[in-house]
């Protein structure tokens, strides 16, 4: 029974627009051309891209669990039984309680990363309000699933988020500058723990993640380079340079998978040391620092890069 490869571009990035913004916003860092509180937008929009790519990284996981699953029950049984066809299935839609509650926390870090930037930019008080409840929801959920995860206090407290909703009321309709700044400042000052706890827990799991990965594509190759070895005769010409053709794409996915994980370390471990030079920067009333900008730039770069990288590892570029 032939062995087809699964269909990674069902999570093929769609975000030609955030692509065009991420160019946008490097060419306006190396010039410099960016307002105080609008490089904090820069670094929201970085960040964002980069837990883009790092709930990429979990779709991996699942799928190459999918793929390994099926190549090995492939590979066991030319035929199944409808009991058989339902066990099988029942097992991919299954999922994992500790894969999705990382998955919620990753995607309220690609949340926080948006609000940030939004608070930072706002013109109308409806925008204001609405960067808030995000902001708020996503402080509150740091705590649920961070504790879930490690059986930890994130070090987010309750008082200092209700004192962060004070400054936003603050700000004032007519959108005050120095307050926002202060709304800013505290809500940086407040999820910094946290983000430090997050990233340095997904840092510590991404090389099992990989090797797991790693497992599951390179039985799916196993198998594919046996089928071949043993019904290639059989096929003519056309279908096997089409079959290997499709071994060398899964060859090339089980090869750059591990390099993919090691890059989402880096950029997580890039991603902590930005946010708190952003924290260090607002805590000295200073929006824009030369090091901030440094550690932005890199961000850009990192987060448009690993993108790419993803891309190719679907595509075999």
């Amino acid at each position: 029974m032939r062995i087809e490869r699964y269909n990674f571009l069902m999570f093929r990035d769609g975000g030609r627009c955030l692509k065009f913004y991420l160019i946008v916003i490097s060419m306006v860092l190396l010039l410099g051309c960016v307002s105080t509180t609008g490089h904090v937008g820069v670094f929201s929009k970085a960040a964002e891209e980069l837990a883009v790519q790092i709930e990429k990284g979990y779709q991996l996981v699942e799928t190459s669990g999918v793929q390994g699953k099926i190549a090995r029950e492939a590979a066991e049984h030319a035929e199944l039984s409808e009991k058989e066809f339902e066990a099988l299935f029942k097992g991919l839609l299954e999922g994992s309680e500790d894969r999705e509650i990382r998955m919620k926390m990753i995607k309220q870090l690609r949340a926080y990363s948006k609000a940030l930037g939004e608070l930072s930019s706002a013109n109308f008080r409806e925008g204001i309000d609405k960067a808030s409840k995000e902001l708020y929801g996503v402080l509150t959920g740091f705590t649920e699933t961070y504790k879930k995860v490690s059986g930890k206090d994130a070090g987010i407290k309750e008082r200092d988020v209700g004192i962060f909703a004070t400054l936003v009321d603050a700000i004032g309709t007519g959108i005050s500058e120095r307050k926002r700044k202060k709304a800013i400042k505290k809500v940086v000052d407040i999820a910094d723990p946290a983000i430090q706890k997050i990233c340095a827990l997904l840092s510590k799991e991404f090389p099992t993640l990989a090797d797991y990965v790693d497992t599951n594509l390179s039985t799916v190759e196993m198998e594919m380079k046996d089928y071949y070895n043993k019904k290639g005769k059989s096929l003519d010409l056309l279908h096997r340079i089409q079959y290997l053709k499709e071994i060398q794409q899964m060859h090339h996915q089980t090869t750059k998978a591990k390099e993919f994980f090691d890059n989402l370390t880096k950029g997580i471990d890039r991603l902590a040391k930005a946010h708190g030079v952003l924290r260090k920067a607002v805590n000295q009333k200073k929006f824009t620092t030369k090091e901030l900008i440094d550690q932005i730039r890199e961000l850009v770069d990192f987060a448009r890069s690993l993108r790419e990288f993803y891309k190719g590892l679907l595509e075999g570029e």
